[in-house]
């Protein structure tokens, strides 16, 4: 099909031209490619090719409801969107993808700056607790040295009555010389004032 469109050019100059096509849409694209501005599209019609059945529906009056559409007023409202919408509409994805990316990669390096920090942290943390446990260690053989003598340790054992009169003062004595008491029971008699029957140990040192 072949179609005359009243246009203005880049110059601003209006301009009559005769395009071939397959619809108005095509024409429509191709001139706005072009740079053109469309003020009116019309069919031009064939030569020698028109029917009756052909010539019925090109009347004025369709022909006029055909034309109505393409007015500056719609052809700007079809233009807009596809300049400012548009436009728009691709360089917001582009702005929050690279926002996005971007605090990507600042999650990315603070989570990369926490774990060199914790994994620092459980160093120092790990060379003290083993710091203590080791003093822990020392702390407990010492003590376990001193109240637990070794198994190989050998006691005497002594068996003494001392009076009930002077049982303090036998006693202190025999602790002074390293003797521990075992056991003690205190007796008495009839024929005997009371004396206390006392098995008393201390380690043999080793020689």
């Amino acid at each position: 099909m072949k179609f005359i469109v009243n246009v203005i050019n880049q110059s601003k100059q209006k301009e009559e031209i005769e395009i071939e096509a397959e619809n108005r849409k095509s024409v429509i694209s191709t001139l706005k490619k072009q740079g053109f501005l469309i003020l009116e599209i019309n069919e031009k019609p064939y030569a020698n090719k028109i029917s009756v059945h052909e010539e019925e529906p090109e009347t004025e009056e369709k022909v006029e409801k055909e034309e109505e559409p393409e007015t500056e007023e719609k052809i700007e409202k079809e233009e807009e969107p596809e300049t400012e919408e548009k436009i728009e509409k691709e360089e917001e994805p582009e702005t929050e993808e690279k926002v996005e990316k971007e605090e990507e990669n600042e999650e990315e390096e603070t989570e990369e700056n926490t774990v060199n920090w914790n994994y620092k942290d459980n160093k120092t943390i790990s060379k003290k607790l083993s710091i203590i446990i080791f003093l822990l260690i020392v702390i407990f053989s010492l003590l376990a040295t001193n109240f637990y003598p070794p198994q190989n340790t050998q006691f005497e054992y002594k068996l003494i009555s001392p009076h009930d009169i002077v049982f303090e003062v036998e006693m202190n004595r025999m602790g002074k010389e390293g003797w521990e008491i075992v056991s003690a029971r205190r007796a008495t008699s009839k024929y005997s004032d009371a004396v206390y029957e006392v098995i008393l140990k201390r380690a043999v040192p080793n020689n």
